[in-house]
């Protein structure tokens, strides 16, 4: 189900946190992005010619935020304040950041640093071969698990 554009209303929402909610979270994940931009150079994919620069990136972005966003969320604590609470509130938040695309969003982090007029292009390119390699490997796991090799 799409939401404001994006693939959900979850993952528009992180994105509109990361970029929104205030001036060191941006620099912060403007600093990562470009870092994965720098780092994708050396990618052992993009050596072996299995994936492009861009590609890289967004795998190198897209687990970054994932890990970072969701241990940030990890210590959260419930609105009453009970055990109970606690382990519901972080069950339930855990859960939603499990939905989130995290690759559209390296994908739009990632587009910001190309010129205006190549981003959307470069927006849909790059999602629409993502998810023909996530379905690749997504076929991939289960012909093996089919086989009985995983």
């Amino acid at each position: 189900m799409s939401y404001e554009g994006w693939s959900d209303r979850l993952t528009w929402l992180v994105n509109l946190w990361i970029k929104n909610h205030d001036a060191a979270t941006c620099a912060y994940w403007k600093a990562a992005t470009k870092f994965a931009l720098f780092q994708s150079a050396n990618h052992e994919t993009v050596k072996a010619g299995t994936w492009s620069r861009a590609q890289a990136a967004v795998f190198t972005l897209a687990n970054r935020l994932q890990r970072e966003i969701q241990d940030d969320c990890a210590g959260t604590e419930g609105a009453s304040g009970g055990l109970a609470s606690d382990l519901l509130s972080s069950d339930l938040l855990s859960s939603a950041l499990e939905l989130v695309d995290w690759e559209e969003i390296a994908v739009d982090l990632l587009a910001d640093f190309l010129p205006r007029s190549t981003r959307v292009e470069f927006r849909h390119r790059l999602y629409v071969r993502l998810l023909g390699c996530a379905n690749r490997i997504r076929e991939d796991a289960e012909r093996l698990e089919a086989k009985g090799e995983m």
